[in-house]
Order: C-alpha cells, then sequence, then structure tokens
C-alpha cells in the first residue's frame, strides 16, 4: 500500500491516502507557492519494494483532467479557473486537453450547421 506526501519547500506537509486532502490543502495557500510544494508516493509499510518517488506531475495532470476550462480562445482566459497548482505543472497538458477538445466542438459543429442547412432548403 502506498501513500501520498504533500511537501512544501521540501519538509513533508501532510499525509494521505487519497488526493483529496491534498488538493485542499494546496488551495489554502497563496497562488504563488505553487512551486514550493512536491506530492510523493511513499510506501506504508516495510514489505513494499518500491522506494518512495515524486509524481507531482502525475498528480498535477490527473488532477487537471477534472478541471473545468473557463471562456475564450488565449490560454490566459480558459485556463484562468483552473487551480494554480496544476497550471504550474501541467500547464501543457491542460493547453492540449483544451486543444482537442476544442477540435472536437467544431468538428461536431460544422456538420451540424450543414444538416441545419439542407432541412432549412
Amino acid at each position: 500500500m502506498r501513500s501520498l506526501v504533500l511537501h512544501h519547500e521540501g519538509a513533508p506537509l501532510l499525509v494521505a491516502s487519497t488526493a483529496g486532502p491534498i488538493k485542499h490543502r494546496i488551495g489554502e495557500y497563496p497562488p504563488d507557492d505553487v512551486d514550493l510544494f512536491r506530492v510523493w508516493s511513499v510506501p506504508t509499510d516495510d514489505d513494499s519494494v518500491m522506494p518512495a518517488f515524486d509524481v507531482t506531475e502525475q498528480f498535477a495532470k490527473t488532477w487537471a483532467l477534472e478541471c473545468a476550462f473557463g471562456p475564450g480562445t488565449e490560454p490566459q482566459e480558459y485556463l484562468a479557473p483552473i487551480p494554480a497548482f496544476v497550471r504550474e505543472h501541467a500547464e501543457a497538458e491542460l493547453i492540449r486537453i483544451w486543444q482537442r477538445r476544442r477540435a472536437e466542438v467544431e468538428a461536431d459543429f460544422m456538420p451540424a450547421v450543414l444538416a441545419s442547412a439542407r432541412v432549412a432548403a
């Protein structure tokens, strides 16, 4: 079994078995502290053969999947409502997700417009 350990400025701050408490604790800090956090996966028993390892990027990317984008077409607009920690550690992934979702919407929009034009004619 493994636990997540949130570190702030290199010191352990919180141990949790799920991501929820860690997300909540990160949210309690000012946005300019996000680069001071790291999330580690650590064994919780002596039987684990895998050592502790840094999962900050993976944690942020997983959190990113739960986030809702804001309106707009510029990164500073559509990334605005996303927690600063996620933006700091997964910005490139967020932009790819937004671009993929935008392309899907645009792909669905055009056939619908064409279909409605045919019905109107």
